[in-house]
């Protein structure tokens, strides 16, 4: 993979939520998503579709800047209906999933003090892993191509 378009389609990541730890994500867009390679598969992309539930990152760049860039990584995720949110510590955070493993999460809106935020709430012990079966049935296919 190169970078966040691939990550974000890429089916083994299939409802979960992705942590960047890259300190600047959006700066280079999106590209179209209906450009195909020589053999019919989307040629910027792992697969036709975003594969993760939500996204969290750093810093986020409002302004993207990129020859193939078609549209801003907020755009894309806002027509998907996939959350995302930034000014989290990313790394801290992924220190805490290295040491603990996976976790289950959910990226809530909450209104506080008359201001939008979004928060990050990471649920250890309180719910089943995230390695079960049925998620392995999720991502997993049944048929060769």
């Amino acid at each position: 993979m190169v970078g966040y378009p691939e990550a974000l389609t890429d089916p083994s990541y299939r409802g979960q939520i992705l942590v960047l730890t890259f300190p600047l994500i959006g700066n280079y867009g999106v590209p179209d998503t209906n450009i195909a390679d020589e053999y019919g598969l989307p040629k910027y992309f792992e697969s036709r579709q975003i594969h993760i539930a939500g996204l969290v990152v750093s810093s986020y760049s409002w302004e993207h800047s990129h020859w193939a860039a078609h549209k801003s990584l907020a755009a894309w995720l806002k027509e998907n209906n996939i959350p995302g949110i930034y000014g989290v510590d990313t790394r801290a955070l992924t220190m805490k999933i290295r040491e603990v493993g996976a976790l289950l999460g959910n990226l809530a809106v909450v209104s506080l003090l008359l201001c939008m935020q979004l928060v990050f709430i990471a649920f250890c012990g309180i719910l089943p892993s995230c390695h079960s079966e049925t998620l392995t049935q999720i991502i997993t296919s049944t048929t060769s191509k």
